[in-house]
């Protein structure tokens, strides 16, 4: 008898925790605003949102999310007040319900840093353009992504956002390769000026291609992307004296690549780069509808722009 009233007890014990634990919710006050930062896990988030005291236990949090959503949480700034059950944490945080509305910054691949900072000047007009850029990352190592940010965000917060996912991103594409820190800044330099060049993803394994291709024989990039990033002005209206900038980003009048990318590029371009298309092309043009023409000699080349673009 004594023996079964100690499983019933254990029972009772075990049923009240369980009910405690996954159903009576946790009252917030006054409302509070916890960052749960890119890359953490499911385990680290519940480790944060346990020491906020918003969830009772960090390993019912766990085992609800893993079965509700495996695939982990959405990273960001999240409000919560009131009386919250376990269950609305789960669900808010595996599908990135923060609680109050966010500021999306969108940043398309090919995007510079230019362009970066005039959208978040944009989107938080209190936070100076100058500040902005002194704490972005250098051209090229920003993720082209959609990011949400507080609307109380400050520079730190904004920019340690793009850091870090960036880092993870970029880390993901380009480690695997082996790459130390200069070859992985050659790898996105290229990828720039993919970017900038191809607008399709065949397209980019083929001019990625063709760059090394004239890298291969120490022939001039000759890449009129690079000089509108110069000078912030389009293909046609480049002039004789734009085309003999001394500037080392002119590959009309420099071998090799620029010292670095002149854009941020996304992963297709970067994945052209790692992967270019073999052929014995060395030159291309788009014609006015868009379409690229290859060519393999100069020769040919005049006669692909005296077809396509007169």
């Amino acid at each position: 008898m004594r023996f079964s009233y100690i499983v019933i007890l254990v029972f009772i014990v075990f049923s009240v925790t369980t009910v405690y634990v996954f159903f009576a919710p946790v009252n917030v006050k006054k409302e509070i605003a916890i960052e749960i930062p890119y890359g953490s896990s499911i385990s680290k988030t519940g480790d944060i949102l346990k020491s906020q005291k918003v969830i009772h236990s960090k390993d019912a949090y766990v085992f609800l999310i893993k079965i509700i959503h495996p695939k982990g949480i959405v990273a960001g700034r999240y409000s919560f007040s009131g009386n919250i059950n376990l269950f609305s944490v789960v669900y808010r945080t595996s599908i990135g319900d923060f609680g109050r509305k966010q500021v999306r910054l969108t940043i398309p691949e090919g995007f510079t840093n230019e362009e970066i900072i005039n959208r978040i000047n944009a989107l938080f007009p209190s936070i100076a353009k100058t500040d902005i850029k002194n704490k972005l990352p250098s051209e090229g190592y920003i993720y082209p992504e959609t990011y949400f940010f507080d609307p109380e965000s400050n520079i730190d917060e904004i920019t340690n956002t793009l850091v870090t996912k960036s880092t993870t991103k970029l880390t993901n594409l380009i480690n695997p390769v082996g790459l130390n820190t200069d070859q992985a800044n050659i790898i996105l330099t290229k990828a720039s000026l993919v970017e900038a060049e191809g607008r399709t993803k065949d397209e980019r394994h083929m001019i990625a291609g063709i760059i090394e291709n004239r890298l291969d024989i120490n022939m001039p990039l000759q890449l009129d992307a690079t000089l509108t990033y110069l000078t912030g002005k389009g293909s046609s209206e480049l002039t004789i004296k734009d085309l003999k900038n001394p500037s080392p980003y002119n590959t009309y009048v420099h071998t090799g690549i620029p010292p670095a990318p002149i854009n941020n590029p996304g992963e297709e371009s970067i994945n052209a780069v790692l992967k270019p298309k073999d052929s014995s092309f060395l030159y291309y043009l788009h014609d006015k509808n868009g379409t690229i023409h290859y060519a393999k000699t100069y020769q040919e080349h005049l006669q692909n722009k005296n077809k396509y673009l007169r």
